[in-house]
Formats: structure tokens, C-alpha cells, sequence
């Protein structure tokens, strides 16, 4: 069974790129897809691991994660990041996981992280907790993304310009409506200690990130996404400030609107 993990960058000369590498503890092969200024393609072995990259003058996270399901010539996909720390042999923990369970079609496998402690337990992921979960956190088969016609939505995610973020939760809905087989597994594969990407984001207390979480949530949970807004805004009183909380849920419930006119 072979192995790939993706990492999303930008702007970085090859140079950069292997320093990234390394600094990630990543020695197993990767794709790498550095948003730039250029169009170019490049291969090279690193002790028996295979790093390949593809420049593009794409912008945008979805867009980036997207051409990397399309170039991936492994069986499994790890989707990765640019400021993360790897465990040794985290690619034999997840290979090893789907050898294991071949019914298996994604793999979401746990993290240490700043902001959450999550379950020590296997367990099936109801729909309801598909937006707990982060893109850091996602393997999956690539045949089976591909059978099903599953991709990432460029209107969502850092660079998008529209909705800045909840890609990878829309993914994951997607995984789930066409049944995919998705699970989660207690191993931990790497440690994010970095708050959320200040290149974006500004705060909650702002009316663009308010009525995104309503544009997220009802796009996953339709009718019932008044329940997660409610959920949200109980959770984060004091981060929203100003906005007292029915003015904030205004705010988010106008997001349902806003998914709308995006569909058209």
C-alpha cells in the first residue's frame, strides 16, 4: 500500500520547500503544491521517499488540496500542512491502520493541538460531529474520493475570497452523503501548537466571521443549523463582543442567504 502526504504552501523557492521538509519531520513521500508565481514541476528522491512539487498560479487552499487528489499517485492521501510537526513513522501509522480496517474508506486520526483534547477512543463519526474535526486530521483513499467525485469547494477556504474557511468540513459532509466510510482513530500522527492563521483571520468579534460560521454550518446542516449557531455563539459570549448574542445570531443567520445566492 503506498502513501503520500500533501502539503499546502506558498510562495517558497525549492529551497524553502526541503527546509520545510525537514523542519516537519517529514521523510516519506509528499506532494507538495506551492502556490507562486510560476507554473513548474519538480521530482527528486530523499533517501528512498519521493518529493515531488508542483508550482501553480492558483490561488486558494481548496483550489491547492484539489490539485493534489488529482496528481496523487498513491493509495492513500494524508492532507498536510506547512507549519506542522510530524511523529516519526506517522505514515506507517496510517497505512498500517487501513492494512487493518479495509473497509475503511477515510481515516481521521488524532493530533496533539493548542485549542482541543480529542477522543482516545475508535469510534464512527456521526454527522452531527463532522465540523469538530480538522483537515489536519484527514487520510483517506484516494480511489474511493475519486470514484465518488469528492473534492474540496473553492468557494471556501483561506484565499477563496468568499467564505475564508470550513473547507474541509464541506469535504467531509460530502464523504458522508455519498457514503463513504469514514472513522476515527485514537493514534496521534503530529502536533499543531499554532493558533489560527492570522493571514485570514481577524477575530470573531467581526461581522464577516460571524455570518461565515452560518454560511458553513447551513451548508452542512441545512435546516438545523440554527442549532450549531446557538452552540457557537454560547461557547465563544466573550470572544464576540461587541455583538450581544442575538444580534451575533442575526448576523450568523443571515449566512443561510448568503449559501444560497452562492449556489446560483
Amino acid at each position: 500500500m503506498t502513501f503520500e502526504v500533501a502539503i499546502s504552501t506558498m510562495n517558497k523557492t525549492y529551497d524553502e520547500i526541503f527546509e520545510m521538509l525537514k523542519s516537519e519531520n517529514i521523510h516519506c513521500n509528499c506532494l507538495v503544491i506551492n502556490q507562486c508565481d510560476k507554473n513548474d514541476y519538480y521530482s527528486t528522491s530523499i533517501g528512498n521517499s519521493c518529493v515531488r512539487i508542483i508550482c501553480t498560479d492558483e490561488r486558494g487552499l481548496a483550489r491547492s488540496r484539489n490539485m493534489a487528489i488529482a496528481n496523487c499517485k498513491s493509495d492513500i492521501l494524508l492532507i498536510g500542512d506547512d507549519d506542522l510537526i510530524y511523529y516519526d513513522g506517522f505514515d506507517k501509522t496510517i497505512t498500517e491502520t487501513y492494512e487493518k480496517n479495509p473497509n475503511v474508506d477515510v481515516a481521521l486520526f488524532n493530533i496533539d493541538t493548542y485549542d482541543r483534547i480529542f477522543s482516545l477512543k475508535e469510534s464512527k463519526i456521526p454527522y452531527p460531529l463532522i465540523s469538530h474535526f480538522t483537515s489536519q486530521q484527514y487520510s483517506f483513499r484516494v480511489s474511493a474520493i475519486k470514484q465518488k467525485n469528492i473534492s474540496f469547494n473553492p468557494q471556501f477556504g483561506a484565499g477563496s475570497r468568499i467564505v475564508q474557511f470550513g473547507e474541509e468540513n464541506l469535504f467531509l459532509a460530502d464523504c458522508y452523503k455519498k457514503r463513504l466510510q469514514i472513522r476515527y482513530f485514537p493514534q496521534k500522527i503530529l502536533k499543531n501548537e499554532d493558533c489560527i492563521d492570522s493571514s485570514w483571520f481577524k477575530g470573531m468579534n467581526n461581522k464577516e466571521y460571524i455570518r461565515d460560521k452560518g454560511v458553513v454550518y447551513y451548508a452542512i446542516y441545512g435546516k438545523f443549523f440554527f442549532v450549531y449557531i446557538l452552540r457557537f455563539l454560547i461557547k465563544q459570549h466573550k470572544n464576540i463582543k461587541p455583538f450581544s448574542m442575538l444580534q451575533a445570531f442575526v448576523i450568523a443567520w443571515s449566512g443561510k442567504d448568503f449559501y444560497k445566492e452562492l449556489q446560483k
